[in-house]
Order: structure tokens, then sequence, then C-alpha cells
């Protein structure tokens, strides 16, 4: 049956209305950028639920042994010459050679250990501070600026559930007037440009910290080797000797091979995630079109103010109210 002319429309046709209406300020206002941006918080919180500093510690396990190997092996440079009887006559003048380049690469090895220790306190350290925060802002923003974006499609599934205006007189738009008042988001938005501030220097550290290891790692197995290359003038002599490494050179060479097998790739991953998506926090930008939206929703709650009213004085009663919008 169709509704006689001029009559009002239905509760479900009315709550449908206004979710359309407040779709097309949505998207006129550009909320689906605030949209966006609140997923990428939600997801780097995620992201900084993992500690990616045991992996460093593992790391850091794996170095301090191989600098035992190499300090072992540089104090017994007897140790480090061919056994073979043709190079006996200058195996101590090559083991002192070869003794002298591991020590420096142990040197190098101890400097990168002790590093270590702060790159692993810098990471952890902005990590939950960022964590935290993001906690904190999250809970602040979902009174106000979460529920404003949730708005539209809120209503539109309220009107899913309102068959009659004895449904209409029961809905409650309190929290809906509560979330179009955005004074609340300016200090959580500016907590994240604190926290910009504050670990952008930490994670630059980080982020370098893990470049310095990860090519340490990569050319070890080249550094070790050449440590038992043979000084001039018998340089010629160098292929013939490396293939015949002692077990404490196969040692080294075994070590960083298995150090090659730690992904640090995460750790730096999450880094650049942090430091991105903090990047891009623009408080300018982000309460423009909250602003816009939220103006220009008022309006639309104060029609479904009226279309309650109206439902209410019809039942003749204000009843009880229909679960709340949020």
């Amino acid at each position: 049956m169709m509704p006689a002319a001029g009559a009002a429309p239905s509760p479900k046709d009315a709550l449908k209305k206004i979710s359309s209406e407040l779709k097309a300020k949505f998207d006129d206002a550009g909320m689906d950028k605030v949209e966006a941006f609140m997923d990428k918080i939600e997801d780097l919180q995620e992201k900084v639920k993992t500690d990616p500093s045991t992996i460093m510690d593992q790391l850091k396990k794996m170095m301090s042994d191989l600098q035992g190997v190499l300090k072992k092996a540089a104090e017994d440079p007897g140790s480090l010459a061919p056994s073979n009887k043709g190079f006996a006559a200058c195996a101590s003048w090559y083991g002192k050679s070869v003794a002298g380049n591991l020590k420096k690469t142990a040197d190098e090895v101890a400097k990168l250990t002790d590093s270590m220790t702060d790159l692993a306190k810098n990471m952890k350290t902005p990590i939950a501070e960022v964590s935290k925060t993001l906690g904190n802002v999250l809970k602040e923003l979902e009174n106000s600026l979460s529920k404003l974006a949730r708005l539209p499609k809120q209503i539109l599934k309220l009107g899913e559930t309102v068959d009659s205006p004895d449904d209409m007189a029961k809905i409650d738009t309190a929290p809906m007037h509560k979330c179009l008042d955005i004074s609340g988001i300016d200090k959580p938005l500016g907590n994240l440009v604190t926290l910009k501030d504050l670990v952008g220097k930490a994670i630059d550290a980080v982020k370098a910290g893990i470049r310095t290891l990860a090519d340490f790692v990569m050319k070890a197995p080249d550094t070790i080797l050449h440590a038992f290359d043979v000084p001039t003038p018998l340089c010629f002599l160098t292929q013939q000797i490396q293939n015949q490494l002692p077990q404490a050179g196969k040692d080294m060479l075994a070590m960083v091979e298995s150090m090659k097998k730690i992904d640090l790739q995460p750790a730096v991953a999450l880094m650049e995630s942090i430091a991105d998506t903090l990047a891009a926090v623009d408080v300018a930008k982000i309460k423009a079109p909250v602003t816009k939206f939220a103006e220009g929703a008022k309006a639309n709650v104060d029609d479904l103010d009226e279309q309650i009213k109206a439902a209410k004085l019809l039942q003749g009663g204000a009843g009880g109210k229909l679960g709340s919008l949020f």
C-alpha cells in the first residue's frame, strides 16, 4: 500500500534518507582520508606489539661468540699457518700477519657488539613509547573522531532494525550529539605530533645501526677470508693457503654464514613503518575534514531528533530507548 501524498516517510525511509545525506557530506568533507589515517594508526598499534629486539639479542650473542673465536685465534699465531712442510719456514711470519688481521676484525666486532646494547635500547624505547601513546590516542579518539566517522553507516544499520514509529521513538541520539563535539581531538592529535618529534631521531639511529650491522655481516666472510691472505712477496701463494684454512678460520666462516641467516628486515620495516606513519601526521589536514563534516552532520542529527519527537507524540509517550547508536 502506497503512503498517502504528503504523508511523513516511514521510520525506515527517514533513517535511510538521513544516512544518505550524511554519506554525501562525509564524502564531500574528505572524511575518507581521516578513515585511512585512523586505519594506519590502528595498524601501527598492532605492529608495535612485536618486539624486534629479540632478533638483536640473538645476533649480539653470535657476534660476541665470534669475537671470542677471533681473539683466541689472534693470540695463537702458530695455529694459523698451514701444516705442510713446504711452508714451515714462513709459518711464523705468516701466522703473525694473519693474527694481526684477525685482531683488527676482533676489535671491529667488539665495537659492534658494544653498540648493539645501545641499539637494542634505542629500539625498545621508541617502540614502547609509540605503543603507549597510540593506545591512549585511540582511546581518546574513540568517542569523537572514530564514532563520527562511523555515523553514516551506523544510522544506516540502525534503519535496518527500525520498522515502526514505536521503534523510532526509542532511538537515543545522545551519543550522536556527543561525537559531533570534536573539541577533544586536539590533545590526542597533538600527542601524535609530540611523539613524532620524540622518536624521529631514535628511529634514524636504529635504522643506521641496523644498516651498519647488516653491512658487516654481509662483508664478514670476505673480511675473514682475506685475513688469511699471504703478504708480499709471497702473495701468489694466497689461493693455495686459503684452500688449507686452519680449523679456526673454518669456524669463523661458519659463524658469519649463520649470522647471514638472521633476517633484520622485519626490524627495519617496523622502524620505517613507525617513521612513515608519524611523518604523515598533520593536525590541520585531519581537523579540516572532521570539522566540516561535524558541522554539516549536526543538521541531520537535529532532523533525527525531530523525527523521534514526532514518533513519541504519535505513540503518546517517550517509551524506552532503543539501544544507543554506539
